[in-house]
């Protein structure tokens, strides 16, 4: 009985001193039915700030810290639960400073945490000033999303450069292919595009692009999606980087495609590969106005048959 009671302390002091050490060195100490918990702040490098930082559209908000200060260390535990929180609505990073001065210097960090906010305008980042708690981070944060957010925009795809600008790293872009202007007329064509407009309003804190293109104005990427003949207008969900899209199946009508853009956010259904890279030409920008109908000559039967028709 002595044996296995000296046993049983041995075994509680070595687990009292890895709990101890977990605590020294900053690690979660939950419960045993409680995993610790991945920060989502991501660490960012002179390597990777400026991709994935200030060529950002996001929102994000950077803490500058020292691991031996103090502060920080207090900090830590807040920031990585505001973090966590905030996951997929703004993003939060953090720079060690003793290990990647040059960011420091860049950004003329002068005492530990700095806490700068990179907005719309990723040049020129403030200062936040807050509470440095969890819930003070994230009002704040959520507040600066309002603000900072690009107001949406329905682009016409007249390019490559449009597209690689507008579906290059948009995690999905949805392209409308809308009736010839003889079909649908100035007024028919602009109710469309105000449709998709509000959708973009409606999902503008999403990482979508909208653009669009007229009928039969880009033939490879309608051939690509199975768009074309008398099926305008119409409208897929595209994802560039993975070469794959998704038709909507249903009506082009407001309620129809918000279920289908939060669909395609959720995953989608009916995702189809593409064959190829799509092939966007170069096309005059729509002028907003109504089509015209360009009157070809005339010709007699003579003209156009020749000796035939008087023989």
């Amino acid at each position: 009985m002595i044996n296995i009671c000296e046993k049983a302390k041995a075994f509680s002091l070595v687990q009292i001193k890895a709990l101890l050490k977990e605590r020294l060195s900053g690690k979660a100490t939950g419960g045993s039915s409680e995993k610790s918990e991945v920060s989502a702040s991501v660490e960012l490098t002179s390597s990777n700030f400026d991709e994935l930082v200030l060529k950002s559209k996001d929102l994000w908000i950077v803490e500058f810290f020292a691991p031996w200060c103090g502060h920080c260390k207090k900090l830590a535990p807040q920031w990585k639960k505001a973090a966590n929180n905030l996951k997929g609505k703004v993003k939060l990073g953090h720079v060690d400073c003793d290990s990647d001065k040059s960011l420091m210097s860049r950004f003329s960090v002068q005492g530990f945490p700095t806490i700068l906010v990179f907005g719309a305008d990723k040049d020129t980042p403030v200062p936040y000033e807050g509470a440095r708690t969890a819930s003070a981070i994230e009002s704040f944060a959520l507040e600066q999303l309002e603000t900072n957010v690009a107001p949406p925009e329905v682009t016409e795809l007249t390019g490559p450069d449009v597209m690689e600008e507008k579906c290059g790293s948009a995690a999905i872009c949805f392209v409308a292919f809308l009736p010839d202007i003889l079909d649908s007329k100035a007024e028919g064509r602009n109710k469309y595009l105000e449709m998709m407009l509000s959708i973009a309003e409606k999902f503008k804190r999403s990482p979508y692009s909208y653009v669009w293109a007229a009928a039969g104005k880009q033939a490879d990427l309608e051939k690509q999606v199975g768009v074309g003949g008398y099926g305008y207008p119409a409208l897929v969900a595209l994802n560039v980087k993975k070469g794959a899209y998704a038709p909507l199946k249903s009506a082009f009508e407001l309620d129809q495609i918000i279920g289908f853009v939060k669909e395609a956010g959720h995953g989608g259904k009916g995702i189809l590969p593409l064959a190829s890279s799509p092939v966007v030409v170069k096309t005059e920008p729509w002028d907003g106005k109504d089509g015209e109908i360009i009157e070809e000559d005339e010709f007699s039967l003579e003209e156009l048959m020749g000796d035939e028709a008087t023989s």
